[in-house]
């Protein structure tokens, strides 16, 4: 029997805002982005390097084609029990 499609997973970017404490370090903040702490890693989200508050800004989603993400696949179908079906790379399919 054919396992039936249940849900879709799409990848996209969005930016968020990260609002910091008038007393922030600005070189220690300099640093922190040009090692691309933006990217993974916790560092500006603590109050020691300036950190207040985040949020989403809602009109900046972009849907995130796969050249722009390593060639990996930005758009998976699943079955109900979480398997993936198939996705946006050329020849992934798994049904």
């Amino acid at each position: 029997m054919e396992k039936k499609p249940a849900y879709i997973d799409v990848k996209q970017t969005v930016w968020i805002r990260i609002t910091l404490d008038e007393n922030v370090d600005i070189e220690k903040l300099k640093n922190l982005v040009k090692n691309d702490c933006l990217f993974g890693d916790e560092d500006l989200y603590e109050k020691d390097n300036g950190y207040k508050s985040h949020e989403t800004l809602d009109d900046t989603t972009e849907y995130m084609r796969v050249e722009k993400n390593d060639n990996q696949s930005t758009i998976e179908v699943y079955d109900s029990e979480g398997n993936i079906l198939f996705t946006n790379i050329y020849g992934e399919y798994y049904i």
